[in-house]
C-alpha cells in the first residue's frame, strides 16, 4: 500500500499552527483548587478530567501540572492565574515493540513488521505566581509518529484542560485606576457635588 502526506508551509503567528511558539507573558488561570498530598508534585490531565497515572492513557495527549518542591504534608493549589515565564518544545525518541504473529507452526513465532518509532512532542510551560511560589510548570504530551507527528496547538491544549484550567496567549492587562488621572478626579469631584445636594 502506498502512503502519501502533504506537507505545507505553517504561519508560525497562527496560534493553531502546531509550530506556533508561545510566547512568555501568556497565562494560565486554574479555575479549582488542586490538592496535592504529602510527597506529591504532579496532577494528570486527559479528556478534560484529573486522572491518576495508573489510568493515564500515555498514548493519547495529556497534560501535567507540577509543583517545583515535595512536601511531607497535604499542599493545597488556590485557584489563580499564573505567568508563563517562558516555553520550551521538546521532541523525545521512543522505539515501539514490534508487533509478533505466531506462524503456521504453533511453536514459532515470526516477525511481520519493523519496529515503529515514536516521539514523545512535549511543550513545557514554565509557570510563575506572586503568592504561591511552589508552582512549577504545565508539560502537554503529544505522542505521536516520529514523521507525521506534531506538537499540540494551545486550543488542543485548552481542550484537554477543559474546565480545570485555560491558556490565554493574549491575556488583557489588568487596568488599576489611576486616582490622579484627569478624567478619575473629574468624576470624584462630580460625586462630591451630588452628595451637596
Amino acid at each position: 500500500m502506498l502512503a502519501v502526506s502533504s506537507c505545507q508551509t505553517a504561519d508560525v503567528s497562527d496560534a493553531d499552527s502546531p509550530f506556533y511558539s508561545i510566547a512568555a507573558g501568556a497565562t494560565l488561570t486554574l479555575n479549582q483548587d488542586l490538592i496535592f498530598y504529602r510527597n506529591k508534585i504532579r496532577k494528570y490531565i486527559q479528556y478534560t478530567e484529573i486522572v491518576s497515572y495508573s489510568d493515564l492513557e500515555t498514548s493519547n495527549a495529556y497534560c501535567q501540572f507540577e509543583l517545583f518542591e515535595k512536601k511531607p504534608v497535604t499542599q493545597t493549589i488556590k485557584a489563580d492565574t499564573f505567568i508563563v515565564k517562558r516555553s520550551d518544545y521538546q521532541e523525545v525518541r521512543r522505539q515501539a515493540r514490534p508487533l509478533v504473529y505466531a506462524s503456521s507452526n504453533s511453536t514459532n513465532f515470526i516477525r511481520t513488521e519493523a519496529p515503529l518509532s515514536y516521539v514523545e512532542y512535549s511543550v513545557f510551560l514554565y509557570l510563575n505566581s506572586d503568592t504561591q511560589k511552589n508552582i512549577f510548570r504545565l508539560i502537554c504530551i503529544n505522542w505521536d509518529d516520529a514523521h507525521t507527528g506534531e506538537y499540540l496547538t494551545v486550543n488542543e491544549i485548552n481542550g484537554i484542560l477543559g474546565p480545570i484550567m485555560s491558556l490565554d496567549i493574549n491575556p488583557k492587562p489588568k487596568v488599576v485606576p489611576d486616582p490622579e488621572a484627569p478624567d478619575q478626579v473629574i468624576k470624584e469631584k462630580e460625586v462630591d457635588a451630588l452628595r451637596a445636594y
